[in-house]
C-alpha cells in the first residue's frame, strides 16, 4: 500500500482479506528467529502464507526450522542478497495480479531476473574488500520452498549428524578432508571471524562431499535422501554465478565450525575496524535452536576437530566471468 498510494482507498473501510506485512530494521533492532516465529503466532492468524526474506544469508536451515510451523511458503537466499528492492517490488506486483504466491514468485523472476543478475555482477566486479562483511558477491540464489518440506530435510540431517558422530573416531581423515571441501557461502578472510560468524555451508553439498570421501554406503544413502528432500521442498528456484566456485544447485546452509570455536567460552573483542561483533559461548545459543534439538547437529560440532579452512567460497576480488 505504501508503494502505490491510492490503490486501496476504495476498500479502506473493509476488512482486508489479503495483504503484505513488511518488517524493517528500526534503530538497529532486528528480530531474531524466535521473535519472528512468536510474532506470527501472536497475530492470532493460524499461519502466514509466505515469509519472504529480503535479507542476506537467510536461507539457513536453523532459522527456517523455527518457522516451518508458522508459514506455508518461505522465500530466502543462502548467499549475500544483492538487490535494491526490485525483486521484492515485483513479487508484490505479482501478488496483485495473480492468484497465488507461487505465481507471484514466477512473475518476479520473469520481470526482475535481469536486474537481479546485474546487481550481483556489478557488486562482483566492484570487488569488495575480502575482509568486509560483503566480501565481493559473485554467486547468488533465491528460492521458494514449502515449509512442511523441511521435515524430510531435518530427518536426513539427523541421520547425517548421527553418522558423523559414529564414524569420526575411525574415519576422521576422510571426514576432515570433506569438511574442507564444502561450498561456503561467505568468508571474511580472518580465521577467528570465519570460525564464529562465516559458518554458512551448503548442507546437501556437505553430505555429498562426505559420501565421496568416505565410501560409506549409509552416508551415500543420506546424501541421496537430502537431495530428494530438497528437490521435493523447492517450489521455485533461481541462481546466478560469476565465480568458478559454484554448485550446480544450491540448497540451504548449515552451521559448520570446529569444536574449538564452538565450545569457546573466552570473550573476544570486536574488530573495531570492521565493526564485527564476535561471539562467545556459541554452543549455548546454538543448542537452543529447534534444528539442534531435532537433529543433534550441535553434538557433531562439539566433536568435530577440523575447523573448515580453504573452502571454496562464492566471493572473489577479480573481474567475474559468467
Amino acid at each position: 500500500m505504501a508503494d502505490i498510494p491510492g490503490k486501496y482507498d476504495e476498500i479502506e473501510s473493509y476488512v482486508a482479506t489479503r495483504g503484505v506485512i513488511g518488517d524493517e530494521w528500526v534503530g538497529g533492532e532486528q528480530l531474531d528467529m524466535y521473535e519472528l516465529a512468536a510474532g506470527v503466532k501472536a497475530t492470532g492468524l493460524d499461519r502466514l502464507n509466505t515469509i519472504f526474506f529480503h535479507n542476506c544469508l537467510m536461507g539457513n536451515i536453523e532459522t527456517l526450522s523455527e518457522l516451518r510451523g508458522v508459514a506455508d511458503l518461505i522465500v530466502a537466499s543462502a548467499h549475500i542478497l544483492a538487490s535494491k528492492g526490485n525483486i521484492l517490488a515485483e513479487y508484490i506486483r505479482g501478488l496483485q495480479n495473480t492468484n497465488t504466491s507461487e505465481e507471484a514468485f514466477h512473475h518476479m523472476m520473469t520481470e526482475a531476473r535481469s536486474s537481479w543478475e546485474k546487481e550481483i555482477e556489478t557488486e562482483s566486479i566492484a570487488g569488495y574488500d575480502a575482509l568486509s562483511p560483503l566480501g565481493g558477491m559473485s554467486n547468488g540464489d533465491l528460492k521458494m520452498l514449502r515449509a512442511d518440506g523441511l521435515d524430510a530435510v531435518i530427518d536426513a540431517s539427523k541421520r547425517l549428524a548421527t553418522r558423523l558422530q559414529a564414524l569420526y573416531p575411525t574415519q576422521r581423515e576422510a571426514i576432515d578432508r570433506a569438511t574442507n571441501q564444502v561450498y561456503r557461502y561467505m568468508a571474511y578472510g580472518i580465521p577467528v571471524v570465519d570460525s564464529l560468524i562465516a559458518t554458512f555451508f551448503d548442507l546437501a553439498d556437505y553430505a555429498r562431499k562426505l559420501a565421496q570421501n568416505m565410501g560409506d554406503a549409509e552416508m551415500n544413502a543420506i546424501s541421496q535422501a537430502l537431495d530428494k528432500a530438497f528437490d521435493d521442498a523447492f517450489v521455485e528456484y533461481a541462481d546466478v554465478n560469476y565465480n568458478e566456485h559454484r554448485l550446480p544447485h544450491y540448497t540451504l546452509s548449515v552451521c559448520l565450525t570446529g569444536n574449538q570455536a564452538y565450545t569457546s567460552t573466552n570473550a573476544v573483542q570486536s574488530l573495531s575496524r570492521y565493526r564485527i561483533p564476535l561471539l562467545c559461548n556459541y554452543y549455548e545459543g546454538y543448542e537452543q535452536t529447534t534444528f539442534h534439538k531435532l537433529t543433534g547437529w550441535g553434538n557433531w560440532l562439539r566433536l568435530n576437530e577440523q575447523q573448515p579452512a580453504g573452502n571454496p567460497v562464492n566471493q572473489h576480488n577479480d573481474v567475474p566471468s559468467k
